[in-house]
């Protein structure tokens, strides 16, 4: 598997849902980028951790890092390696005592603790490329929604889908009474 080393490029708010952050990846020896939604939290740890903010308490990778420390423990790598259903999967490379071993991570997880650990993240080659070809596709078919209100109902089912597989029930409540809104108004 060939693959290309990525690093954050920005953070930015989402016109969408007011729940996730844009996070923009991209090649650190090329030009190619792609965006991710995540969670504002793990948006502000990066974000922090990227301009040397020190929180006053330790954050979660904070204390991941140091418990993988103390059993000797060492992260090597983050590696986004494939994409289904709109779910990015990553996997986080360990070292112990010479042996290597993996675990899954969601990537905004696998992308921070990374970043803590100072150690690169990487994406596959074949991967990043089908991202890219769909950003561009993506931009020549379609047009902008701006917020919720501007997104028909198969839209917001869609958005509705992508927040219960994220686990964020509360934008999925929200997004299911603008679907109910959305039912009312066509009857």
């Amino acid at each position: 598997m060939e693959k290309a080393q990525i690093r954050v490029i920005g953070i930015s708010e989402n016109k969408v849902s007011s729940e996730f952050l844009l996070l923009l990846l991209g090649e650190i020896e090329g030009e190619r980028k792609f965006p991710i939604l995540i969670g504002k939290t793990e948006a502000n740890a990066i974000s922090m951790k990227l301009h040397g903010i020190e929180p006053p308490r330790p954050l979660i990778y904070n204390v991941m890092l140091d418990c993988a420390s103390r059993a000797n423990v060492s992260l090597q790598e983050a590696m986004v390696y494939k994409i289904e259903k709109e779910i990015f999967y990553t996997k986080l490379i360990w070292r112990k005592e010479g042996e290597t071993f993996e675990t899954e991570a969601r990537i905004s997880d696998g992308i921070a603790l990374a970043i803590y650990a100072n150690r690169p993240i990487f994406i596959d080659n074949q991967l990043l490329n089908q991202l890219c070809q769909h950003l561009a596709q993506s931009k020549n078919k379609m047009t902008e929604k701006t917020t919720v209100e501007d997104m028909n109902e198969t839209e917001l089912t869609d958005l509705l889908q992508k927040c219960i597989d994220n686990e964020d029930y509360e934008q999925a409540a929200k997004i299911r009474d603008a679907i109910e809104q959305c039912k009312n108004t066509n009857k």
